[in-house]
């Protein structure tokens, strides 16, 4: 195993020593995401057609459960980001996280699918309020908050922090896969609709997540550390102070814009997938082929493609050519909306215009952690790569709630067998065109990123300054 005790190999930051990361590492480092994407791709896919079809919660009650939780998850994730920015263990500041909520993380994970029956709406609302906050605000937040922060910790190397993104958001849509494509049939498998077999399933993903997580945190080291620079300034951060300098950095403001519209994206497409696939394409089985090959193209364009091209586009132009080619899949889906062919095809191209974005935006974050110190002399990585959770938790809380708000509106009755022609309309809106809008709100966030082209003088400029002591 990985050594536990990292304190005595942790470079300062200005240390000209090897910081590349492994190719086992790197592997461990994506473990982690994988882990987490088992929470965040059932949440985003699943989640709301099990709370309305299995358990018996209203739609209308899941889509203000979804919304209201979002007040929640900007608290608990600037209160964390304090937390984080205040660790140091013989473990480093964000990886102790990892080892800290893998378990938490399993339990709060079963629980989202205890939901009572033989009671009222309320007491069901209540319910999944409580489950749901726990294991997406709180536990969720503790985790994957100084997770994200890692890939500033881990190197320091802009290329070596791309190769990590790659794995990492290569290999983090297996989490979405397993639980969007396996649950159904394991819960078949284990009886069919009852909860008890929910609750099974349940059981073997998040054993499997804790097992991730655990990887993660015996296979991974933090070879940056700031403390020794910081003890230096005359002037000692305090978590105001970085809060300030996170509102202050446009960079930051952009990578949430993105990953937040990618999220909310992604979220109602997965979500609205269950039941067009019921509904339109009338079978619910479809889902789980549709949203796999989509995945896949994904993971595959992640792996190879973007590390390929991102030399010589750069990181914003490179997202900004895949949103060109989700708008014109979706349009393409137009000529047979009904077809389960065209549909997958269509899954199959907008994966690789999605790509970029999963790929490429938390090395962004890394970029803007260098930005953030050049500009204000801050350095607040926990705080910046916040980004990365609240746009997680903003964006599939919306588009979960907006998705089970929509339907309640329109008639949506998960109870019968037969739904209104609004309630049909409504999904099929959604799935089609929602894609098509929110993919030129992130094609706006594009032209206004310009930090490809400073990088290079900035990471000079920080080399010389952390040589002569500052920060």
């Amino acid at each position: 195993m990985g050594n536990l005790n990292q304190k005595e190999q942790r470079l300062p930051a200005s240390s000209p020593g090897d910081q590349k990361v492994p190719v086992l590492e790197r592997f461990a480092f994506a473990s982690g995401d994988v882990a987490c994407n088992f929470v965040f791709g059932f949440t985003g896919s699943l989640l709301t057609l099990f709370y309305t079809d299995y358990a018996g919660v209203s739609a209308a009650i899941v889509g203000i459960v979804m919304l209201a939780s979002r007040c929640l998850d900007g608290v608990s994730d600037i209160l964390f980001a304090c937390i984080v920015e205040k660790t140091h263990s013989k473990h480093g500041k964000a990886r102790p996280w990892v080892l800290w909520m893998a378990v938490p993380f399993g339990i709060s994970y079963i629980l989202l699918f205890t939901v009572p029956q033989d009671c009222t709406q309320l007491v069901k609302g209540i319910y999944v309020f409580v489950t749901y906050n726990l294991c997406t605000t709180v536990v969720y937040t503790a985790l994957n908050l100084p997770y994200g922060s890692m890939s500033s910790l881990l190197t320091r190397d802009t290329r070596q922090r791309e190769i990590l993104q790659s794995f990492r958001m290569g290999l983090s849509p297996l989490g979405r896969i397993l639980v969007t494509a396996v649950s159904l049939p394991i819960v078949q498998a284990f009886g069919g609709d009852g909860l008890g077999a929910w609750i099974k399933t349940s059981f073997i993903f998040a054993t499997v997540a804790v097992l991730l997580l655990l990887f993660c945190f015996f296979f991974t080291k933090e070879r940056v550390d700031f403390r020794e620079l910081e003890e230096k300034q005359e002037k000692k951060k305090t978590n105001k102070e970085s809060f300030k300098v996170m509102l202050k950095n446009k960079y930051w403001a952009l990578c949430l814009g993105l990953w937040g519209v990618m999220v909310l994206t992604q979220t109602a497409n997965s979500t609205i997938l269950s039941y067009y696939s019921k509904y339109i394409l009338g079978n619910t089985n479809y889902v789980s082929s549709i949203y796999t090959v989509e995945q896949v193209a994904m993971i595959i364009c992640i792996l190879f493609i973007v590390p390929a091209l991102v030399r010589y586009t750069g990181k914003r132009n490179l997202i900004l050519y895949g949103m060109i080619i989700v708008i014109v899949a979706q349009l393409v889906l137009l000529i047979n909306p009904t077809s389960v062919t065209l549909v997958t095809i269509v899954a199959i191209v907008r994966g690789f215009g999605v790509a970029p974005v999963w790929g490429l935006v938390f090395a962004m974050l890394a970029d803007a952690c260098e930005y953030g110190q050049w500009k204000f002399h801050v350095r607040n990585d926990a705080f910046l790569f916040s980004a990365g959770s609240i746009g997680s938790k903003i964006g599939g809380g919306i588009a979960a709630g907006m998705v089970g708000i929509v339907l309640g509106i329109c008639g949506y009755d998960g109870t019968a067998a037969v739904q209104t022609a609004a309630s049909l309309n409504a999904i099929s809106i959604v799935f089609i065109w929602l894609p098509i809008a929110l993919a030129l709100v992130q094609i706006l966030f594009c032209a206004l990123y310009k930090l490809d082209k400073m990088l290079p003088t900035i990471t000079k400029e920080l080399a010389e300054r952390e040589a002569r002591g500052e920060i």
